[in-house]
């Protein structure tokens, strides 16, 4: 039989800690959801959660044979999906801003914000009826069990820095395919774009990472980690822009497909601003060299 790693003094404890930490607060801003009296109860619960995510995506990292991994993904998973949910109300939240936004009271949209306010309303309705189904007392109960049974075999196993260095690794790849499109095709072409679109996610995953796991690196990575981070913060500082853009530009769309009686002078109009607004965040996108992460 192989053995069972042995962990240095604390490990443990540090891990149980974050990860009480971050629940409790997910719990705290989970009891706000159904109000909705403003957005920030959505914003942050979704940050606490998508912490878990990280901590959770970097343990399924590095399976072993001796570990069961059953509850770990029940867990993943059902993570995610209350994610995805509360990432449709934040989504219209955003939307409507932009359209206030890049409109400055200029065309008549009374007809679009109408039906936008009521898709909103509808996203919050779905966020009524599922939310309770993923997010019960049994949720919180196996996340105790987890952390306090399951975690610590987990952790026997745990490659911190090879999870690092693999996505390091896709993140490069992910910037320099990005940089071919661009140089060959151009800064607003389709391919470019969602190549750009692959940086921003990984951008995202690699940021969160050194943020919610600086616990687990040593002193030296530690302080290495403080700049990098403050440089995928920057990056997906200007491409978090392209993001809301693109997904406003997929919603308006829809919503002209499926409301022929939107379609007007005025809706028309807005949507070339979009386009135009779009393209030029497009172009004025300048992201750091590889060197330089």
């Amino acid at each position: 039989m192989n053995a069972i790693p042995i962990l240095p003094n604390n490990t443990i404890t540090l891990w149980q800690k974050q990860f009480l930490t971050v629940l409790g607060r997910f719990e705290q801003y989970a009891q706000q959801l159904f109000t909705f009296e403003d957005e920030a109860p959505v914003h942050k619960a979704r940050v606490s959660l998508r912490t878990i995510t990280t901590f959770t995506g970097f343990l399924r990292s590095s399976p072993h044979k001796n570990l069961d991994l059953e509850l770990l993904n029940y867990l993943h998973t059902r993570s995610r999906l209350i994610l995805k949910t509360l990432g449709k109300v934040r989504d219209f939240d955003v939307m409507v801003g932009h359209v206030k936004d890049i409109n400055q009271d200029k065309l008549d949209l009374k007809q679009l914000n109408h039906v936008l306010e009521l898709e909103r309303q509808m996203a919050r309705i779905e966020l009524e009826l599922n939310l309770p189904k993923l997010l019960d007392n049994q949720f919180f109960e196996l996340w105790q069990t987890f952390i306090h049974v399951y975690l610590p075999l987990h952790l026997q196993y745990l490659n911190t820095k090879r999870h690092f260095k693999k996505l390091h690794k896709k993140f490069e790849n992910r910037y320099l395919t990005y940089l071919a499109h661009h140089e060959i095709n151009g800064a607003a072409h389709l391919r470019t774009f969602e190549a750009l679109h692959d940086v921003r996610l990984i951008t995202k995953n690699l940021r969160y990472a050194y943020n919610y796991l600086e616990f687990a690196l040593d002193d030296e990575t530690q302080e290495s980690a403080k700049v990098k981070v403050k440089q995928y913060k920057r990056i997906q500082t200007q491409l978090g822009l392209m993001n809301d853009y693109t997904n406003l530009r997929e919603k308006l769309k829809q919503l002209l497909e499926d409301y022929p009686y939107l379609v007007n002078n005025h809706t028309l109009e807005f949507r070339d601003r979009l386009n135009k607004k779009l393209t030029k965040n497009l172009k004025s996108i300048v992201l750091p060299s590889l060197d330089e992460l």
